[in-house]
């Protein structure tokens, strides 16, 4: 089946999936986008107004629109979708989406949103410019997996649980049409790049599908379990089970593989950066943040996030600019990371245990609890990363806005359409009898205007306090340290604070907070207690933070003894304590040297290049508690080795090196490995270089050339002897070479109608000496033979007479050996 789908063109085109389609007039602050707008309230952005809407109702109030700089944050609990705007820190609309179920969430869209409601299987759209929920589309089976996926001006709508993909009008969210998608991808395993192509992994069997005007299924491309990122607005698959990320190309292909630092047993939280092609994932297994970059392979950046024995949940990561922002939901803090330098900082934002979600819109950062009642907008101010004062949602006691003006008559959500077939626009609402098709008046800064104005909220009596929660400043709190615990307090105006403490006697309270001086001999817990009355009523608070006892702290190293120039690895160990601060100092032959390190992480370090004892010591600093130590003890010695390769050094040859390659244990420096030569008058070394490896073995690679005559023809024993700095030696024989030795000359004599012509030669290396025979201008090879006595060396030449020269006089014999080529004697004798 092959299913096509094409881009629209200008305003009349034709859609991606070949329909005739015309671009709705209903676009933001157009004609049609004022028909579902009247005659609305203004307001004053910096004050906090909330614009409740029925889902469905075509008249919403046209208040400020904030076409940039905001975002819309979903309260699933009650139903509401609120709209934070940046510039103002300030929550300036709330649209009530008639459904109150965790299942509610929103997807940006600019300055407008997508309300997915997985428990009915419908999707909606708030318009950015008015302030309006549309009227709600079943897309998706109730409650089933919904969600809305855009890019390059597309918007789809997956739903995996029925395998279908929905192409939607990106303002009326008509369907256009309808494709089965033959996958069911899981989270993570769809996304929409830049140029509007779908891509999906299947999570049941892996391959990856994708839509670029025609559906294309790549079978074997990914397998199961695999995932996708955008960076830099394409695809890029991450292989967990390889550890590597890899760009996905036009065609569906995988590009070439680069590292990133996890496991397929990870739970693992994914982004990508939107600049600078990397990679992030949070790994709740190792609480840390590592990142790895596409098409090169940079995967050594590891960053540590909490503590030791912090309880571990990350969520959904952002970037923004050099940083990375990881929320912790176990703990309530979203962990802000320098990539740049690799540093860390922390902002408390939401309740332990709440599922707080991050939205990147740069320059800005905001951040929602929707299980409570807050939100809020992270800023880079002075250097660092800020969290301005919480935004109130709405209030926690009656679940209601505050400031809230009287929701319109609802429109109740369409019926499913047909499966398989298209559903028709939303209904047009006829204004509300209150209210003209007038433009709505313009809002003046610091005074709201009078056109139709709503009629006052019926005034409520001052809000009872509420104590949302108690936080110390360490957790568990060292015996003899001082603790402080903050409290955050809503509705406290002119109300009186008292605190209680069990566990210890000695305690102040200032500004919002108690310092308590825990004993020394503390043990068990510190329970704290905090009663806030108000003209409201009274709300209150407890939280028992544990004590632990004085710590004690343990330093190993590994190896004890190490050699010069080795890695030595120290680690260290803390019974009773959660310190933050770890202090490494060592101390040997070169100097002391202080380094702070993160609590946990080993000290890597270099001894130094000097011989002899040095202490490492740990000291744990927890609060305010007294530091305590640990020390470990060792030795630097010179442990290189050196050994020969079982190889004598052949230089016979005036023209041709000796190599040898002695092996080196032990070494981790050039200095500690570096011989020193002794040898004979008769051999030269020409070029000596040392090669090690990280694990401390090597080799000498050293060659040798012929500088004379050596003493003996042959094997001369432990010749040339190598010498560490330390005295380790490494001997070697080596092979010389001498002229060979005429011993002996005979006489020719005659043997029939030939001449035999005898001599006898010798060297030490007798049997590839080259002998030949000279008579006048003829010459003969001279062959060994034996004697019948089983004497060597003999040689032997039978010529024919008649190659004899007539006026010869003498025959000479010319002895050579292949190490002197161009040497050998000769010996005259008489003629037979």
């Amino acid at each position: 089946m092959r299913i096509v789908w094409r881009r629209g063109e200008g305003t009349e085109g034709r859609s991606r999936f070949g329909a005739r389609v015309r671009t709705s007039g209903a676009s933001a602050g157009g004609a049609g986008a004022r028909r579902w707008a009247g005659a609305g309230t203004a307001a004053v952005v910096a004050l906090p107004l909330i614009l409740a809407s029925a889902l469905g109702d075509g008249n919403a109030q046209q208040l400020v629109s904030t076409l940039s700089g905001s975002a819309w944050v979903a309260s699933p609990a009650i139903g509401v979708v609120s709209l934070i705007d940046g510039p103002s820190r300030a929550i300036v609309a709330s649209v009530n989406v008639r459904a109150t179920t965790s299942l509610l969430t929103v997807e940006q869209a600019k300055s407008s949103a997508y309300v997915i409601d997985k428990a009915a299987g419908t999707v909606a759209r708030i318009d950015g410019a008015i302030w309006a929920a549309s009227q709600p589309i079943r897309l998706g089976v109730p409650g089933g997996e919904l969600s809305v996926l855009q890019g390059g001006g597309d918007v789809y709508v997956l739903d995996s649980t029925r395998r279908t993909v929905s192409l939607v009008d990106p303002l009326t969210l008509q369907r256009r049409r309808q494709a089965p998608l033959g996958a069911a991808p899981g989270p993570g395993e769809a996304v929409v790049d830049d140029r509007g192509r779908l891509w999906i992994i299947d999570a049941e069997a892996g391959g990856l599908s994708r839509f670029d005007g025609s559906l294309h299924v790549e079978r074997d491309a990914v397998g199961h379990g695999d995932r996708l990122v955008l960076v830099d607005g394409r695809p890029v698959l991450v292989d967990a089970a390889e550890g590597s990320i890899a760009p996905v190309t036009d065609a569906g292909g995988v590009g070439r593989p680069s590292c990133v630092r996890i496991r397929a047993e990870d739970k693992v939280q994914l982004v990508g950066s939107s600049t600078g092609g990397l990679v992030l994932a949070a790994i709740s297994a190792t609480g840390t943040l590592v990142w790895g970059s596409v098409g090169r392979d940079d995967c050594a950046h590891v960053v540590s996030l909490v503590e030791p024995g912090t309880p571990i949940d990350f969520g959904p990561p952002v970037q923004s600019g050099d940083f990375a922002m990881v929320p912790n939901r176990a703990t309530g803090e979203t962990i802000v990371v320098n990539l740049r330098n690799e540093t860390v900082a922390r902002l408390a934002l939401t309740p332990p245990g709440n599922k707080v979600e991050l939205i990147g819109r740069d320059p800005l950062v905001y951040y929602n609890d929707p299980d409570g009642d807050t939100a809020g907008v992270l800023s880079f101010e002075n250097g660092v990363w800020v969290a301005g004062d919480p935004l109130q949602k709405f209030d926690p006691v009656t679940e209601e806005p505050t400031a809230v003006v009287p929701p319109d008559t609802g429109v109740e959500p369409s019926p499913s359409a047909t499966p398989g077939g298209d559903t028709t626009a939303p209904p047009k609402a006829e204004p509300h009898p209150s209210r003209t098709n007038a433009p709505p008046a313009k809002p003046v800064p610091g005074r709201p205007t009078t056109a139709g104005t709503p009629p006052p909220a019926t005034p409520r009596g001052p809000a009872a306090p509420v104590v949302v929660g108690l936080t110390p400043d360490v957790e568990p709190v060292p015996a003899g340290s001082t603790l402080t615990v903050k409290a955050e307090v809503q509705n406290a105006q002119g109300a009186t604070w008292t605190w209680s403490v069990s566990g210890a006697t000695d305690w102040t309270e200032t500004d919002g907070q108690v310092q308590i001086q825990v004993p020394s001999d503390a043990t068990g817990t510190i329970d704290v207690g905090l009663v806030v009355r108000g003209p409201g009523g009274a709300g209150s608070g407890n939280r028992t933070v544990a004590v632990q006892g004085p710590a004690t702290v343990g330093a190993t190293c590994l190896p004890v003894d190490a050699g010069l120039g080795q890695t030595v690895t120290c680690t260290g160990s803390v019974d009773g304590s959660t310190a933050a601060t770890w202090t490494w100092t060592t101390n040997g032959p070169d100097g002391q040297q202080t380094q702070d390190l993160p609590a946990g992480q080993a000290l890597s370090w270099v001894p130094g290049v000097t011989a002899g004892p040095y202490d490492v010591t740990l000291t744990v600093a927890s609060g305010a508690a007294t530091p305590v130590e640990g020390q470990a003890v060792g030795t630097v010695a010179d442990l290189c080795r050196i050994a020969p390769d079982n190889q004598p050094i052949d230089v016979r040859s005036k023209i041709t090196r000796g190599t040898v390659y002695p092996t080196l244990t032990g070494c981790w420096i050039t200095a500690d490995a570096t011989p020193a030569y002794t040898l004979p008058a008769w051999v030269t070394e020409e070029f000596a270089n040392v090669n090690l490896s990280g694990d401390g073995t090597g080799y000498v690679l050293v060659d040798f050339l012929r500088a004379g005559v050596s003493p003996t023809d042959g094997l001369n024993a432990n010749a040339v002897t190598l010498t560490l700095p330390n005295g380790d030696t490494a001997v070697y024989d080596a092979l010389g070479n001498r002229p060979p030795q005429l011993l002996d000359a005979y006489q020719c004599e005659v043997q029939g109608t030939n001449a035999r012509f005898v001599l006898k030669a010798w060297d030490g290396d007798f049997p590839s000496l080259t002998v030949t025979l000279t008579v006048g201008s003829y010459t003969a090879p001279m062959q060994p033979f034996t004697t019948p006595g089983g004497t060597p060396g003999f040689y032997q030449a039978i010529v024919p007479l008649t190659d004899v020269p007539a006026s010869a006089t003498v025959w000479v014999g010319n002895v050579s050996d292949p190490y002197d080529p161009g040497g050998g004697i000769g010996e005259s004798v008489g003629p037979c």
